[in-house]
């Protein structure tokens, strides 16, 4: 009896030991000063994380799998305070199948914390590497490549830690005017304002077509002097797939860019 419980006690140390070493096959968190990325990094939160992605393995587990969340599989993430988490993927395209057959480097996908459903996480994989935004309310967080690279180093930081979320908000309205309301009759609304009821979630998903273009200076700012159309469409549909991702989670809404939309597209201003 005893030799059964050390044998079964060893084969589960072992499998999660094996469970262990795989997370930490895919990814490898790094320090700092050993980024040997040939980059310079993109992006500068305030407090961060940088993972070396095992890209060629995850690349190949995404894009394998269907559209029906049933048939998903299960992947784990870094978090930005340094633990993982898993959560169970599968395909939700942006981009309309004529435009996704032109460019068939970007998947996008739509993942659910396996221990927390009111977790989700927007995923996409484009020619510039691999992207995720965790809606996880104060505790959202993003994993985007280090630099432009696409050499497999990625930061994974808090949306609270981003410089674009930390400004404070200034009122630019001067003394004068401020005066000037302070003084004015206050004004009179007919009828009451109406009530905003509370945000819901339709049991019908709607897909609205988008067709979403992009001047030469946006090209220039997301893909440096010499951009490409398959690298600006990766870096629209990174921001497509995080706003869908929110809109899907409040409203059962979500956007797919039209068949021809590379077109307008421009790479010069």
């Amino acid at each position: 009896m005893k030799k059964n419980i050390i044998f079964t006690t060893l084969i589960t140390l072992f499998l999660a030991l094996q469970a262990t070493a795989n997370v930490n096959a895919v990814w490898q968190e790094i320090k700092a000063k050993q980024v040997p990325s040939k980059g310079e990094q993109k992006i500068h939160p305030y407090v961060y994380r940088i993972y070396l992605l095992n890209d060629s393995y995850m690349k190949n587990l995404l894009f394998s799998l269907p559209e029906q969340p049933e048939n998903g599989a299960v992947i784990t993430l870094p978090v930005a305070d340094g633990s993982t988490m898993d959560f169970k993927v599968w395909q939700t395209p942006v981009m309309a199948p004529g435009l996704a057959a032109k460019y068939p480097g970007i998947k996008n996908f739509t993942g659910v914390a396996v221990d927390n459903h009111d977790i989700t996480a927007s995923i996409n994989y484009t020619y510039k590497g691999f992207n995720a935004m965790v809606y996880n309310g104060p505790k959202t967080y993003f994993i985007d490549p280090y630099s432009n690279e696409n050499d497999g180093y990625y930061l994974c930081y808090y949306k609270k830690d981003h410089p674009a979320t930390l400004h404070n908000f200034s009122c630019m309205t001067g003394d004068k005017e401020i005066n000037e309301l302070q003084q004015g009759q206050s004004i009179q609304v007919g009828n009451p304002t109406p009530t905003v009821g509370w945000k819901t979630n339709s049991t019908v998903k709607r897909t609205y077509r988008l067709a979403l273009s992009c001047t030469g200076e946006y090209a220039l700012a997301v893909d440096g002097p010499n951009p490409t159309k398959p690298n600006v469409i990766s870096a629209m549909t990174t921001s497509l797939t995080r706003v869908s991702g929110i809109l899907t989670k409040e409203l059962n809404v979500a956007l797919q860019l039209v068949n021809n939309n590379d077109q307008i597209v421009y790479l010069d201003s």
